[in-house]
């Protein structure tokens, strides 16, 4: 059930490409929103922190949405926002949308199937199943946007970042990929 609300919240990030895509904001435009909602989430990840009155009160309400390694640290919410702006500012609008997609999207459906039909593991906590998802996910994505050879790389890319980040791969995998679409564009 935890997964399942989770996972639900990071589908609403959707909105977030399709927004952009079907608006007339600029880059810089789309991308100061977002980062307004970045430092909305830093600044109660901040407050969480220093304030443990704060941080329960947060976790009784919010806690169901949090994984059990972010309660005492940044959430991902925090990373996804940040990373999201800086795709959004960085790249071309098309490039950016498509690796915005990739983390909204691929990165959800791949936590799901992995969950739910692992297959096998093969990094960490990672699953076959998991990452064979999102690479389906992220092609699938990638042909709305590009010629199939530069999805199957974009989409190539995402997975790997979602599999072996060493950071959050909320940050990640929409700027990895970006910037492989972007060279190879």
């Amino acid at each position: 059930m935890h997964l399942w609300l989770r996972k639900s919240w990071h589908l609403l990030g959707n909105l977030i490409p399709l927004i952009y895509l079907h608006s007339s904001l600029s880059s810089l435009q789309a991308a100061l929103i977002v980062f307004i909602f970045f430092l909305c989430s830093f600044s109660i990840d901040l407050l969480r922190l220093k304030v443990p009155a704060f941080n329960q009160w947060f976790l009784t309400y919010f806690g169901i949405l949090v994984k059990e390694k972010e309660k005492h640290s940044f959430t991902g919410s925090t990373y996804y926002f940040l990373a999201i702006s800086l795709t959004l500012l960085i790249f071309p609008k098309i490039i950016s949308v498509c690796a915005v997609f990739y983390l909204t999207l691929g990165d959800p459906i791949a936590a799901i199937a992995g969950h739910y039909l692992p297959l096998k593991r093969i990094w960490q906590r990672k699953s076959l199943g998991g990452s064979l998802a999102n690479f389906f996910i992220c092609l699938i994505i990638g042909i709305h946007f590009f010629p199939i050879f530069i999805a199957f790389l974009g989409a190539f890319t995402a997975t790997l970042a979602e599999l072996f980040s060493p950071i959050d791969d909320a940050l990640s995998i929409p700027l990895l990929s970006a910037f492989v679409l972007y060279l190879l564009t």
